[in-house]
């Protein structure tokens, strides 16, 4: 299925509005744009921003393709994970549609994780982000009350963006 990519941004970096990508390809260049619109608390002490992805894997592999990219000044790196890891050492938790995190995204509750996930309910059962498609176009809800849990702050350019839940 080819998909088009709503741009958080315009750079030359980034896919253009209208150019069709894979499932896997927008999901990833989304990724990298919240990296670049989200700021997490102390967000200049670490050299690293860290990416986890779970039970996706062909997001993965498109993913693993940005590593070493700068985001804010700091170096992206994309890591592979899975149920049972600890995931409150990273940024950002992509995590596929099958993929039942309920018990993780609880102990995520007040810690500065950016989630992002497939499933119908991630927002609902304590996701930050839920992607979805609608008419062949990557659309994505974010709840605020998580946002706000988390610490984060999210642009006001993505937020005008999304379809903001609580």
């Amino acid at each position: 299925m080819a998909l088009v990519l709503i741009p958080l941004t315009t750079t030359a970096s980034l896919p253009a509005a209208d150019a069709r990508l894979t499932e896997a390809e927008a999901k990833a260049s989304f990724l990298y744009n919240c990296a670049l619109f989200v700021q997490w608390p102390g967000n200049g002490s670490h050299d690293e921003l860290v990416v986890a992805i779970m039970g996706a894997d062909r997001v993965a592999e498109v993913a693993d393709s940005l590593q070493g990219r700068q985001v804010n000044g700091r170096i992206l790196r994309v890591k592979v994970v899975g149920p049972g890891d600890d995931l409150r050492h990273f940024h950002i938790v992509y995590v596929g549609a099958g993929v039942n995190v309920k018990a993780q995204l609880m102990t995520l509750r007040d810690v500065p994780v950016l989630t992002v996930g497939e499933s119908r309910d991630f927002t609902s059962t304590g996701g930050v982000v839920r992607l979805y498609t609608d008419d062949q176009r990557l659309r994505f809800e974010i709840n605020m009350t998580r946002v706000e849990g988390a610490g984060l702050q999210v642009s006001a350019k993505m937020l005008g963006l999304a379809t903001i839940v609580r």
